[in-house]
């Protein structure tokens, strides 16, 4: 899964991409995306994807979350993305949806680049092979469950709803939901709503918190986290992010 580090990826090709899957069921009545469990919203639903029992558009649901696949020529990339497909069909609903303009990717390939700048963190090294795995998969489901096109305020507590029912009885499921819960937790600190003493209760992993507040918002887009850490060179960010998380953990 590491591997995914070597690649640059702008977009995840599906063979039944959003903007048909949009087209299919755009004129369906409001009570059919309910059915669905999903609602009309700014970038054509939002929601967590089911397949319901009696829906006119149950046809083109059940072709965009079970039988998708990607398209990618290259067989690492597509064997990669197929699998977390098959894993977590769920994860379907987040290509290609477009974010708030402040953000520059779409909310996969912002959630792909946050994994692959979490891998490459040094301190991803110093975790043992279940928190590599909880974080990998904390990252994956931290905005699952965040609207398209707006500043979804709260996201967190909708992708950890989702978390919940993607995961079910997985024996990892509460931290991972406890990291997607807490994902906020720099911005919060930031701007002085959450404590020290209050992340430090909060958090069951400070190196997962650290690895993943980073990353997150290093993938905004290619210059936000500078402007808002008020720094200019990847140098002064690494210094800015280390001396503020020495102020909560005292690493």
């Amino acid at each position: 899964m590491d591997r995914i580090v070597e690649f640059e990826i702008n977009n995840i090709p599906l063979k039944y991409s959003r903007q048909d899957f949009i087209k299919d069921i755009e004129h369906a009545d409001e009570t059919e995306y309910n059915k669905c469990g999903i609602t009309k919203g700014i970038d054509g639903f939002d929601g967590l994807l089911k397949i319901p029992q009696e829906s006119i558009i149950k046809p083109f649901v059940h072709k965009f979350l079970i039988d998708n696949e990607t398209t990618f020529t290259n067989p690492f990339l597509k064997e990669y993305f197929d699998n977390i497909l098959k894993e977590m069909p769920e994860f379907v609903g987040i290509i290609g949806k477009q974010q708030h303009k402040t953000h520059a990717y779409t909310i996969d390939i912002h959630t792909i680049k946050t994994l692959q700048s979490a891998i490459k963190d040094s301190l991803y090294q110093e975790l043992s092979n279940e928190d590599k795995t909880i974080l990998k998969y904390s990252i994956l489901l931290h905005d699952i469950g965040k609207k398209g096109g707006i500043i979804h305020h709260g996201h967190e507590f909708v992708s950890a709803e989702y978390a919940q029912k993607i995961l079910k009885d997985s024996p990892i499921k509460e931290k991972i939901v406890s990291n997607i819960l807490n994902h906020e937790w720099f911005k919060d600190y930031c701007q002085q709503t959450l404590s020290a003493n209050e992340i430090i209760k909060r958090v069951h992993s400070p190196k997962i918190a650290m690895i993943m507040a980073k990353s997150d918002l290093s993938n905004v887009n290619p210059e936000f986290h500078y402007h808002c850490t008020g720094t200019h060179t990847q140098e002064e960010f690494d210094k800015f992010m280390t001396e503020k998380f020495n102020e909560v953990f005292v690493l």
